[in-house]
């Protein structure tokens, strides 16, 4: 009787192993990395003071770098030292670049990427930061300038200065020939000149302080840095352990909101990780399966090129995409826990964050974390995919439903950069789809 419970045992074991035979040492690796990160989050979490949080957040990271990495972990940390250099020393939004594959092992190749997607948007974003403020402070000194060029015309001849002014809106040579498209304008106590009413419907024209914010505003659609980061903050920043594995991308005020306001505190987890999660069987038992059935390694034989059909391998092939979709769906699933359990990228509903960039307004967040009632708050910021719409939308709602925190990147770091028609700016834009995420497939 023994023995045949022990030969059943054997056989179950046996049967065991031989599932697993096709998954590869490396999704050993990255598994474990990742549900240990879930689990760390839990503590991470509670933890208030934003100086300890960033050590030990970066500490955290730094030591899952080293333990992948091994020998390799030193050319993410100068890439990372040559970018603070090159921000806080040259005032640069050059980014280092360096080569997917070139004799990296995998666990470098896509450290490195994440890195890229940090080090680059935050380049961006500290001199769209400082040009913003640099065209405030010029604005402001010309503001200046006409405000005591125009009191000093008052001390000498206030009745003539009071008189009504009259400002071309179009064209000299137009308003010459039609005198009724002039604006009357006054000037107030202080001798500066204001509209006081439309002529001839003739739209009123906004003060110049109202125009040059609409104006940054369209041309900076993201929100200002909080503040320019030191070397030691990017550095946080850089290796801070969430997702820097396997993503999502979050930007630097998604970071800093993780650290300041109480909304990472606050948000209840457990609703949306079981949600998050809730996929993660199926897709991880598919994936196993494929792996088994579909191995990689028989595609890259001769025989399976000599005596199969051309609909044997053109089957053989749409198995294996589906294999590698299901591998995917489980490192979005487990990076987007990874976020949740440390509070990274819980907003209020009310706030509408989007996915990689976050929120907008800024000021509403403050006067929301200042008023201490109870919120809803959901992980929008940090969803990497939407499950339903890859696998059964069309091909352009499953494009645009696939690793969407990098699609911003991308839309925000290179698509709006580049200036001119869309047939144009385009073309970068697939070479770095093709670049991140693409690598990030292989």
């Amino acid at each position: 009787m023994s023995g045949n419970i022990e030969s059943v045992s054997s056989s179950w074991l046996d049967a065991i192993k031989d599932l697993f035979l096709g998954i590869s040492s490396d999704d050993y690796i990255y598994a474990t990395a990742l549900i240990f990160c879930v689990a760390f989050g839990f503590m991470y979490k509670k933890i208030k003071e934003r100086s300890k949080k960033e050590i030990i957040g970066s500490v955290v990271g730094i030591m899952l770098v080293m333990a992948t990495c091994r020998l390799q972990a030193i050319i993410p940390f100068g890439f990372v030292i040559g970018n603070i250099c090159l921000q806080k020393y040259f005032h640069s939004t050059i980014v280092t670049i360096y080569g997917f594959g070139l004799a990296y092992s995998p666990f470098t190749n896509i450290i490195l990427m994440f890195l890229c997607l940090r080090m680059v948007s935050l380049a961006f974003e500290i001199h769209d930061n400082i040009t913003l403020k640099t065209g405030q402070i010029l604005h402001c000194s010309s503001a200046l300038k006409v405000e005591v060029k125009s009191e000093e015309s008052v001390g000498e001849d206030s009745e003539h200065s009071r008189a009504p002014l009259q400002a071309p809106l179009a064209d000299t040579s137009e308003n010459n020939k039609n005198s009724s498209r002039y604006a009357d304008l006054t000037k107030d106590d202080k001798g500066r000149a204001t509209i006081r009413k439309k002529v001839d419907g003739v739209r009123e024209i906004p003060p110049m302080e109202e125009r040059s914010q609409t104006k940054e505003k369209s041309k900076h659609s993201k929100p200002p840095l909080e503040h320019i980061p030191n070397s030691l903050e990017i550095w946080h920043y850089a290796f801070n352990y969430i997702g820097i594995l396997t993503g999502p991308f979050v930007r630097y005020n998604t970071y800093c909101d993780m650290l300041n306001l109480p909304f990472s505190q606050e948000a209840k987890v457990r609703g949306p990780l079981f949600k998050c999660l809730s996929s993660l069987p199926l897709t991880v038992l598919l994936y196993i399966l494929f792996s088994r059935w579909y191995p990689l390694e028989v595609m890259v034989t001769s025989d399976f090129y000599n005596s199969t059909s051309f609909w044997h391998r053109l089957g053989y092939c749409i198995f294996i995409f589906i294999k590698f979709r299901m591998r995917f769906y489980a490192a979005f699933a487990l990076s987007e826990s990874v976020c949740i359990t440390a509070g990274l990228g819980a907003y209020p509903v009310e706030l509408n964050p989007k996915p990689g960039k976050g929120i907008s307004d800024r000021t509403e967040a403050y006067r929301l974390a200042s008023m201490g009632k109870p919120l809803f708050y959901n992980f929008e910021t940090v969803r990497n995919v939407d499950l339903a719409a890859t696998e059964f939308g069309s091909v352009k709602e499953a494009m645009r439903a696939w690793n969407l925190s990098v699609q911003y990147w991308l839309a925000s770091c290179v698509y709006s950069r580049f200036k001119g028609p869309r047939s144009i700016r385009q073309v970068p834009y697939d070479i770095m789809r093709v670049a991140f995420i693409d690598e990030k497939q292989s």
